[in-house]
């Protein structure tokens, strides 16, 4: 990915996702301790709240029987396939209550799944991890977010990884709040003891877990940072990060101080050749008013025509995705931007 900007602006700050569809099969994680699909409802190791007048639940639905929601499962990616729904009282604008599955477990552990948020208003989606955590000469519960998405985030089935490394009992909890028109789905829901596999390095990246995807900066005029999980904010920079929306979530930065002029880029890692040429780029972008601009491109390799394969000498090609100038950037907030581009063969960012 290359990310320009310039001008005498301290901050900008970015989270990534890259969204290329609807995933299908198994996870072929290794030695799963628990996989829920909700093939056959809700699974034995998960418990869902009790759906009541004020309190909403989590059930098993077969897509091709939901109205709203996805229209196929992750698991399958058919309508045939079945995933977990948070479900409310119809009729009800306010519910008092979220509808909460939960799961106790060991730690450490690694916990992955997928999720599915759309809907014309917000309801939120929280994943969350507590446990018993020493204080002093006493315990207390100590809660652990590690993803808020609501509507805005994703119409897509998209990925959660969570590394729990506290030792102990441990209890995931997902909750959902209600929105008129809104519909939370998850699937395929996984517990692995040990430690969660390397990032993949296909584009996607939440940039937490001190892990960058791939993703390299190198410029003579500035530089992208990490900020890492658990990490405290230095002054000056964004307090919560996009993915978990608390101070504890990671992200990349580029840092300029006040009255200087800089530049600074961000390239991903090599990204093979898609099965389909159309991709689709979705990244949050959280801009300091006065940011002078933001830029997106896609770089491949091209062959100088007049020669032969034998001798075919090949050129960086750049391509503009997406860009934005001072008055178009939505400033101090995380906001969403969306761009898709083709690509017949590998390619960078």
């Amino acid at each position: 990915m290359v990310l320009r900007r310039a001008c005498s602006v301290r901050l900008w700050l970015l989270g990534l996702t890259f969204l290329v569809g609807v995933t299908n099969g198994a996870t072929g994680d290794p030695q799963v301790e628990s996989r829920c699909d909700f093939t056959d409802g809700i699974c034995e190791s998960w418990t869902s709240s009790e759906c009541s007048t004020y309190e909403g639940c989590f059930k098993a639905v077969q897509a091709r029987n939901t109205t709203d929601g996805p229209i196929r499962d992750h698991t399958k990616g058919t309508e045939d396939g079945w995933y977990g729904a948070a479900v409310f009282p119809s009729g009800k604008w306010t519910v008092l209550n979220p509808a909460v599955l939960q799961r106790t477990t060991t730690g450490p552990f690694c916990f992955m799944g997928w999720y599915h948020v759309s809907g014309l208003q917000s309801s939120v989606l929280t994943f969350a991890a507590t446990a018993l955590t020493r204080r002093g000469a006493s315990y207390s519960t100590a809660d652990m977010v590690f993803l808020r998405a609501d509507f805005s985030q994703t119409r897509l089935w998209q990925k959660v990884v969570y590394q729990e490394d506290r030792n102990g009992t441990v209890t995931i909890f997902i909750s959902s709040s209600s929105a008129l028109n809104s519909v939370v789905g998850l699937d395929d829901l996984s517990i692995v003891p040990g430690k969660c596999p390397p990032a993949n390095h296909d584009g996607s990246c939440t940039f937490d877990y001190e892990d960058q995807c791939g993703y390299t900066s190198s410029s003579p005029k500035g530089s992208w940072y990490l900020k890492k999980r658990y990490s405290i904010p230095q002054t000056g920079m964004v307090l919560d990060d996009h993915t978990t929306g608390t101070p504890l979530g990671g992200y990349m930065y580029h840092r300029v101080d006040a009255n200087k002029t800089t530049s600074a880029v961000l390239t991903s890692p090599t990204l093979a050749k898609p099965a389909k040429p159309t991709r689709c780029l979705r990244f949050f972008y959280y801009a300091v008013k006065g940011s002078s601009g933001l830029e997106v491109s896609v770089e491949f390799q091209s062959g100088v025509s007049g020669l032969s394969n034998n001798f075919r000498n090949l050129r960086n090609v750049s391509r503009p995705v997406w860009n934005r100038y001072r008055t178009s950037l939505v400033p101090n907030r995380w906001y969403p931007a969306e761009a898709s581009f083709s690509a017949e063969e590998k390619h960078w960012l």
